[in-house]
């Protein structure tokens, strides 16, 4: 927390009126938004979603136990322009007059250009009579998700509400950097706090504003609770795991590389591969798993639900992100799973791309190879196998580290004080 945020100069003790405004709601691969709204509630402040988005998913224990589906309202703009433009009429019905010509605004062509002829400069304004408009906070998730509050403040929303977005990783991606300072420029006009994930996703948004300055250094967080550090070994096998998404640059079939060398070339039997997510690259996977005669010992589990994937790593030894920069330069910004795996006590190997790298203690709790060394991470692994006392001492540091450093607990302090700050400035 910044000096600015002592106690006698802010009052931080104040409960708080936040909105969160999201891509979709809920997903399983966020959990991170999940660990923040969670700890907003539990902090008593009153708290309330809107999403662009309802994404149809299994729902995580916790959002059942919140109620959080009915915290929650959603933009939910047609894909099919037909039906986009109905819908427009009856939302625009749903308005008084004075909204109404206030909202009709947003159709201005000079002014929104394509967004105003699609009709998604409206959308974006059209939620803002089912909301009381007294939140101390907006809390943009992702860069993009911020222009849905310019566009509420310019139908006359958000008249005191202070803003802070949270960059991620694909709203910043280097490719991007014109398009993106284009998509940005409102939202870096406002000279509003920032928050992202380390020191790697700083350099990305400093590409694309530099000299920049209200940026928080705010990583993702979880619930070392849940992750608690019970392991349950009941094999003689070691058990090495993947979790995220099956797409290139999260390198999943690394990962079924690796199990090929260790077990076709360095003929080491005693091991056990699991890969956990979902994602294009999957049919692609299963072929390699088939090429190399692999399926018994590399079993890839999908899409799971947060306890689902705790078991796993209840039960598996060494945790591998292999990942990898893709063409459009994207890479992992930080990966929440890192620090999961970490919190239930397994050594973690990971690649130099990205920002992986800062989520761990190298040489301590874990390994960082350059990306694409598929040799390297299997050195790393042999040795991992073949020192298990090594490997339970890496484990126990790596807990102690995200307990320190990434729960939610910690770092939601951290992020009721950037709150604090944002309203006192506005002071």
């Amino acid at each position: 927390m910044s000096p600015q945020c002592k106690t006698e100069e802010v009052n931080d003790t104040k409960k708080l009126k936040i909105l969160f405004i999201v891509r979709n709601f809920p997903t399983i691969s966020e959990t991170f938004i999940l660990n923040q709204i969670i700890y907003l509630i539990n902090q008593g402040h009153y708290l309330r979603i809107l999403a662009i988005n309802y994404k149809k998913t299994p729902l995580q224990n916790q959002i059942e136990e919140y109620d959080l589906m009915n915290r929650v309202e959603f933009i939910n703009m047609p894909p099919n322009l037909g039906k986009r433009f109905i819908k427009f009429l009856k939302l625009l019905r749903s308005h008084n007059f004075k909204k109404k010509i206030t909202l009709l605004n947003l159709l201005n062509p000079f002014k929104y250009g394509k967004e105003s002829l699609n009709l998604a400069a409206f959308y974006k304004g059209s939620w803002i009579n089912r909301f009381q408009d007294d939140f101390d906070i907006a809390h943009a998730h992702f860069g993009f998700t911020s222009d849905i509050f310019f566009k509420a403040k310019e139908v006359g929303f958000f008249k005191k509400t202070k803003l802070i977005t949270s960059f991620h990783g694909h709203d910043m991606v280097v490719s991007e950097i014109k398009k993106n300072r284009k998509r940005y420029k409102e939202l870096f006009s406002s000279n509003s706090i920032l928050t992202t994930n380390n020191l790697y996703a700083k350099s990305l948004l400093l590409k694309i504003e530099p000299g920049y300055e209200p940026i928080h250094l705010l990583p993702v967080s979880l619930d070392t609770n849940l992750f608690d550090g019970r392991c349950i070994n009941d094999s003689r096998n070691v058990k090495i795991v993947f979790c995220g998404r099956l797409v290139f640059w999260k390198g999943p079939h690394l990962f079924v590389e690796i199990a090929n060398f260790l077990i076709n070339t360095k003929k080491i039997k005693n091991i056990e591969f699991e890969m956990i997510g979902e994602g294009k690259e999957r049919s692609h996977i299963e072929s390699l798993i088939r090429e190399y005669n692999l399926q018994s010992y590399l079993k890839v589990r999908g899409s799971l639900k947060q306890n689902e994937i705790i078991k796993i790593f209840r039960r598996s030894q060494i945790f591998v992100s292999p990942g990898l920069t893709d063409k459009n330069k994207r890479a992992e910004t930080q990966g929440l799973v890192i620090q999961e795996a970490q919190a239930m006590q397994m050594p973690v190997l990971v690649s130099t791309a990205g920002g992986m790298r800062f989520g761990i203690l190298e040489q301590e709790s874990g390994f960082v190879l350059p990306e694409g060394d598929i040799k390297g991470f299997c050195d790393k692994i042999d040795f991992l196998i073949n020192n298990p006392t090594i490997r339970e001492e890496m484990g126990a540091k790596g807990r102690e580290y995200v307990v320190k450093n990434f729960d939610i607990i910690h770092l939601g302090k951290r992020l009721e004080g950037i709150y604090y700050e944002a309203l006192k400035n506005d002071a």
